[in-house]
């Protein structure tokens, strides 16, 4: 909920004034935990069934998704020229990507947390569990690569590359200034 609470997932809604059919719309919560180590890692999941309701067209709900023979390929010319490979996993992903504006989500806040009675939540970002999440996520990623001169592949939406080349300036040495 801190997450949630810090990256301003949600805003809250008095019911009162939220119309019937957006709370008969609003998609309910619940507690999802998982063990990491020693740790219980708790996580406030979307149960999002209704979705389908907002996002008719398939293509505003699924991200894509990189073909295998793509990851296989890089692999083999990172190892071919002695390229360095990372992986990374940020942290409370979802809880970045900012949702569309043109549609009101609304959720259910936690049941077990009594100062939420008598509001919805009005989700401003995604959240764990709610359909369109992975392309809201995906689109945000993205974003802020391409802000940091990456640039997206043609051909395949899920790589990235970084041209230094482009970013080089020339020097009088050159002889081309």
């Amino acid at each position: 909920l801190e997450s949630m609470r810090s990256f301003e997932v949600y805003r809250l809604v008095p019911l009162a004034s939220t119309t019937p059919e957006e709370q008969r719309h609003a998609i309910p919560t619940r507690w999802v935990e998982t063990w990491k180590g020693d740790k219980v890692k708790c996580r406030l999941v979307a149960k999002d069934l209704k979705v389908k309701d907002l996002f008719r067209d398939k293509d505003e709900l699924y991200a894509a998704t990189p073909a295998f023979v793509t990851l296989k390929v890089l692999l083999t010319l990172a190892l071919a020229n002695r390229w360095g490979i990372w992986s990374l996993d940020i942290g409370t992903a979802f809880l970045h990507a900012k949702l569309p504006q043109d549609k009101k989500i609304f959720v259910w806040p936690p049941e077990d947390q009594l100062q939420f009675h008598g509001y919805l939540w009005q989700l401003e970002k995604a959240m764990y569990g709610l359909r369109v999440a992975p392309k809201s996520w995906q689109e945000h990623f993205a974003e802020v690569l391409q802000r940091h001169n990456y640039k997206r592949g043609q051909y395949e939406a899920c790589v990235f590359y970084y041209d230094c080349l482009l970013y080089t300036s020339p020097s009088p040495r050159d002889g081309l200034l």
